[in-house]
């Protein structure tokens, strides 16, 4: 089993705004600056690879947690939501309708005008996870985005590793501490 931790970027004005940001480089927010820095990673990871997409708000995120060494990642970048990235689920549900409906209702085949699927997604992150530590003898924890939670196969259960600061009130993300890939 491979130890690998997964920690979502801090918000963004697109978040707070609840747009798609996909593949958009959107950077952290002021308010999102200031959650993560109330986030503690455990000095256990110190050991830990760092790995993160090469959006902004992703290495603003790995950076304000402390991460050494940062590796870019392209295959670690949120969904491409394409010609919808800025606009609002809610919106698009009114404005498409059944054809929305219709989209959402195919699952990972589910597919934004020019974007990719949540199985394309799969298609480019399983490779990657299953790629083995022992070609750097290291551990290779990694910050990632949250959509991806939902285009992989999560073992149950998790646990809280980053936590707040005794200062900060922010809520801490969620971070898994294994992952078993079938080969």
């Amino acid at each position: 089993m491979t130890p690998l931790v997964m920690i979502r970027h801090g918000p963004t004005l697109w978040n707070e705004e609840k747009r798609l940001q996909g593949h958009t480089d959107i950077p952290l927010s002021d308010k999102g600056r200031e959650i993560v820095s109330g986030w503690v990673v455990p000095s256990f990871f110190d050991q830990y690879r760092w790995m993160c997409s090469p959006l902004h708000r992703a290495r603003e995120t790995a950076e304000l947690l402390g991460a050494k060494d940062l590796e870019i990642e392209p295959r670690l970048m949120e969904m491409n939501y394409g010609k919808w990235e800025g606009s609002r689920l809610d919106d698009l549900r009114k404005g498409l309708g059944e054809a929305m409906a219709e989209n959402e209702a195919r699952g990972l085949d589910f597919q934004p005008e020019g974007g990719e699927t949540p199985r394309e997604v799969q298609a480019r992150l399983i490779p990657w996870l299953r790629m083995s530590p022992a070609l750097t003898g290291r551990r290779w924890p990694c910050h990632i985005m949250a959509c991806f939670a939902r285009s992989i196969p999560w073992p149950p259960g998790g646990v809280w590793l980053v936590r707040r600061r005794k200062s900060s009130n922010a809520a801490p993300c969620i971070a898994f501490t294994s992952l078993t890939m079938e080969s």
